[in-house]
Protein backbone atom coordinates (compact mmCIF):
# COMPACT_ATOMS: atom_id res chain seq x y z
CA UNK A 1 0.00 0.00 0.00
CA UNK A 2 1.03 3.14 -0.55
CA UNK A 3 2.06 5.58 2.55
CA UNK A 4 2.32 9.19 2.79
CA UNK A 5 5.72 9.25 2.90
CA UNK A 6 6.44 7.95 -0.26
CA UNK A 7 3.50 10.27 -1.69
CA UNK A 8 5.94 12.81 0.14
CA UNK A 9 8.78 11.51 -1.71
CA UNK A 10 7.39 11.95 -5.10
CA UNK A 11 6.43 15.88 -3.74
CA UNK A 12 9.55 17.32 -1.82
CA UNK A 13 7.39 20.73 -2.98
CA UNK A 14 5.01 20.04 -0.24
CA UNK A 15 7.81 20.62 2.81
CA UNK A 16 8.32 23.88 1.94
CA UNK A 17 4.37 24.93 2.68
CA UNK A 18 4.07 27.07 5.86
CA UNK A 19 0.87 26.27 7.91
CA UNK A 20 -0.84 29.26 6.64
CA UNK A 21 -0.06 27.82 3.11
CA UNK A 22 -0.99 24.52 3.76
CA UNK A 23 -4.31 25.71 5.22
CA UNK A 24 -4.85 28.36 2.08
CA UNK A 25 -4.43 25.52 -0.51
CA UNK A 26 -5.83 22.27 1.76
CA UNK A 27 -8.08 21.63 -1.04
CA UNK A 28 -5.69 21.44 -3.87
CA UNK A 29 -3.35 19.73 -1.41
CA UNK A 30 -5.66 16.91 -0.67
CA UNK A 31 -6.85 16.49 -4.61
CA UNK A 32 -2.64 16.37 -5.38
CA UNK A 33 -2.23 14.26 -2.54
CA UNK A 34 -5.21 11.76 -3.79
CA UNK A 35 -4.56 12.44 -7.29
CA UNK A 36 -0.06 10.85 -6.64
CA UNK A 37 -1.32 8.26 -4.57
CA UNK A 38 -3.71 7.12 -7.42
CA UNK A 39 -0.83 7.16 -10.00
CA UNK A 40 1.31 5.73 -7.86
CA UNK A 41 -0.79 2.37 -7.17
CA UNK A 42 -1.72 2.81 -11.03
CA UNK A 43 2.22 2.85 -12.17
CA UNK A 44 2.77 0.20 -8.88
CA UNK A 45 0.32 -2.22 -10.39
CA UNK A 46 1.70 -2.27 -14.62
CA UNK A 47 4.92 -1.34 -14.03
CA UNK A 48 5.55 -4.52 -15.64
CA UNK A 49 2.59 -3.85 -18.71
CA UNK A 50 4.47 -0.05 -18.98
CA UNK A 51 8.34 -1.29 -19.53
CA UNK A 52 6.88 -4.04 -21.93
CA UNK A 53 5.23 -1.63 -23.40
CA UNK A 54 8.21 0.77 -23.58
CA UNK A 55 10.60 -1.96 -25.01
CA UNK A 56 7.93 -2.84 -27.96
CA UNK A 57 7.40 0.88 -28.85
CA UNK A 58 11.38 0.57 -29.66
CA UNK A 59 11.59 -1.80 -31.21
CA UNK A 60 8.88 -0.96 -33.61
CA UNK A 61 10.64 2.21 -33.90
CA UNK A 62 13.88 0.67 -34.74
CA UNK A 63 12.57 -1.81 -37.25
CA UNK A 64 10.54 1.32 -38.69
CA UNK A 65 14.01 3.28 -39.34
CA UNK A 66 15.81 -0.07 -40.70
CA UNK A 67 12.97 -0.64 -43.51
CA UNK A 68 12.57 2.97 -44.01
CA UNK A 69 15.27 5.16 -43.08
CA UNK A 70 15.49 8.75 -43.62
CA UNK A 71 17.47 9.80 -46.35
CA UNK A 72 19.36 13.18 -47.23
CA UNK A 73 20.74 13.86 -50.89
CA UNK A 74 23.47 15.56 -52.23
CA UNK A 75 25.62 16.46 -54.79
CA UNK A 76 29.41 16.05 -54.95
CA UNK A 77 32.60 16.99 -57.06
CA UNK A 78 34.59 13.92 -57.43
CA UNK A 79 38.21 14.78 -56.48
CA UNK A 80 39.84 13.85 -59.59
CA UNK A 81 37.51 13.67 -62.62
CA UNK A 82 35.83 17.08 -61.12
CA UNK A 83 32.29 15.37 -62.16
CA UNK A 84 29.15 15.52 -60.22
CA UNK A 85 27.79 12.43 -58.41
CA UNK A 86 24.89 12.10 -55.70
CA UNK A 87 25.64 10.95 -52.31
CA UNK A 88 22.66 9.83 -50.08
CA UNK A 89 23.39 9.89 -46.22
CA UNK A 90 21.56 8.73 -43.43
CA UNK A 91 21.74 9.06 -39.57
CA UNK A 92 21.01 5.55 -37.64
CA UNK A 93 20.36 6.26 -33.89
CA UNK A 94 22.88 3.90 -31.39
CA UNK A 95 21.86 5.65 -28.66
CA UNK A 96 20.45 8.96 -26.76
CA UNK A 97 21.86 12.08 -28.57
CA UNK A 98 24.25 9.16 -30.18
CA UNK A 99 24.43 8.84 -34.33
CA UNK A 100 25.83 7.27 -36.83
CA UNK A 101 26.27 8.76 -40.06
CA UNK A 102 25.65 6.06 -42.85
CA UNK A 103 26.74 7.25 -46.64
CA UNK A 104 26.43 5.63 -50.01
CA UNK A 105 27.54 6.71 -53.48
CA UNK A 106 24.31 6.67 -55.60
CA UNK A 107 26.35 7.19 -59.32
CA UNK A 108 27.16 10.06 -61.37
CA UNK A 109 24.37 13.54 -62.22
CA UNK A 110 24.37 12.62 -65.46
CA UNK A 111 22.68 9.07 -65.41
CA UNK A 112 20.01 10.57 -63.95
CA UNK A 113 18.21 12.67 -65.61
CA UNK A 114 16.16 14.26 -63.21
CA UNK A 115 19.07 14.12 -60.62
CA UNK A 116 18.33 13.65 -57.02
CA UNK A 117 14.47 14.11 -57.79
CA UNK A 118 14.84 10.62 -59.86
CA UNK A 119 12.78 7.77 -58.97
CA UNK A 120 15.94 5.42 -59.11
CA UNK A 121 17.95 7.30 -57.30
CA UNK A 122 15.60 7.08 -54.26
CA UNK A 123 15.34 3.20 -54.95
CA UNK A 124 19.42 2.20 -55.33
CA UNK A 125 19.99 4.90 -51.70
CA UNK A 126 17.36 3.23 -49.93
CA UNK A 127 18.41 -0.17 -51.26
CA UNK A 128 22.22 0.82 -50.24
CA UNK A 129 21.69 2.23 -46.87
CA UNK A 130 19.77 -0.70 -45.86
CA UNK A 131 22.55 -3.03 -46.30
CA UNK A 132 24.79 -0.97 -44.46
CA UNK A 133 22.41 -0.36 -41.42
CA UNK A 134 22.27 -4.46 -41.59
CA UNK A 135 26.17 -4.44 -42.12
CA UNK A 136 26.81 -1.75 -39.40
CA UNK A 137 24.04 -2.28 -37.00
CA UNK A 138 23.01 -5.85 -37.05
CA UNK A 139 19.50 -7.23 -34.99
CA UNK A 140 19.86 -7.54 -31.70
CA UNK A 141 23.28 -5.94 -31.27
Amino acid sequence: MIQLKQILEQLPELTSFEKEQKEEFSTEISLLLESTRELMIIREKYADILKREAELASKVEEFKNRIFPSIYFGTVKHHTTKEPYIIARSLWKKGTNDYAQLSAYIGAVAKFPKGIDDVEVMKIAKDKIRKKIREKFPIGE
